[in-house]
């Protein structure tokens, strides 16, 4: 946060009782230096702060959120898989030890119902998951959200693996309009086109299918149930990144101002080029500015 914009918002909350909430706080130092704009006022006023790292919280009062129970775990997949509905009796003791796999942490149950969506529903299909599942988590101890992830992934369909690193373009907690998006894939060559089927349903079909694996997340529906905007959590935005770096897919590059030249030493090979502009806007960085939506700024060779 600029010292100026720390400054006024200290000057504007002072004298008065405030709740400021504050999601994700993603490192010490980051708390450390939003932390000195909320003044110290005895009157009630409270920050609450969210954080996967415990060195963030650990100087303050706070509450460690505990991991689902496996019957939570159960009744989240049941909801994910069959919207409300019961399981089938001859799936219930096998979803049941899939559920167990999932290490209690909800985003792992959505992925694994992603997976379980994609298969057809029967022991035989289920005890492959259950399986892929079980491996995984000999190899690891137990099985991490990055785990699920890539599972995820590698099952997915050859043309909807480059849509879902598309994501990356996209700053973590940013969301994109899918009509835009779904531009981008089509420039991109991304989309099989069926005969007689419109492009543009085609990559509906896409985005619809990234949703329907819980790798992809919508932010708004259109009245017609069509997708407005959507977004990816943070743990599939790094792994969108990893893995276009990793493929030589993307290359990203973050720039304080549109004016500034291009490092001249730095060497690009991938294809494409995805340019991240942090300029300050009206004296209030970026990062502080509220956008609904963002649109990248993506330079195909």
């Amino acid at each position: 946060m600029g010292s100026s914009v720390s400054e006024e918002l200290h000057k504007s909350l002072m004298g008065m009782r405030y709740l400021i909430v504050l999601d994700d706080i993603w490192s010490l130092k980051a708390w450390e230096e939003l932390n000195r704009a909320f003044p110290s006022c005895d009157n009630g006023s409270r920050v609450v702060i969210t954080s996967r790292q415990e060195s963030v919280v650990s100087d303050a009062r706070h509450i460690c959120l505990p991991f689902f129970t496996i019957d939570e775990s159960w009744e989240l997949l049941q909801v994910k898989l069959f919207k409300g509905k019961a399981c089938p009796k001859e799936l219930e003791n096998i979803g049941k030890e899939i559920s167990k796999k999932c290490g209690r942490l909800p985003l792992v149950v959505g992925l694994v119902a992603g997976l379980l969506r994609e298969v057809e529903k029967s022991e035989q299909m289920w005890q492959e998951v259950l399986n892929t599942l079980s491996s995984q988590i000999a190899f690891s101890g137990r099985i991490q959200s990055s785990d699920a992830i890539e599972l995820s992934y590698n099952h997915l369909p050859d043309h909807l693996r480059p849509c879902l690193l598309y994501f990356a373009t996209i700053p973590e907690d940013k969301i994109i309009v899918a009509s835009k998006l779904i531009n981008l894939w089509i420039s991109e060559g991304f989309i099989d086109i069926i005969e007689k089927e419109r492009v543009e349903d085609a990559a509906g079909d896409c985005l619809n299918h990234l949703v329907g694996s819980n790798l992809v997340m919508v932010s708004e529906r259109k009245y017609d149930g069509h997708i407005l905007s959507c977004g990816v959590h943070d743990l599939v935005c790094d792994f969108c990144l990893t893995k276009a770096k990793d493929e030589n897919f993307l290359h990203i590059i973050k720039k304080e101002n549109v004016f500034d030249d291009l490092d001249p030493t730095l060497k690009l090979t991938p294809r494409r080029i995805s340019l991240h502009i942090c300029s300050a806007y009206d004296g209030i960085p970026n990062e502080l500015v509220s956008l609904e939506f963002f649109y990248p700024h993506t330079f195909v060779f």
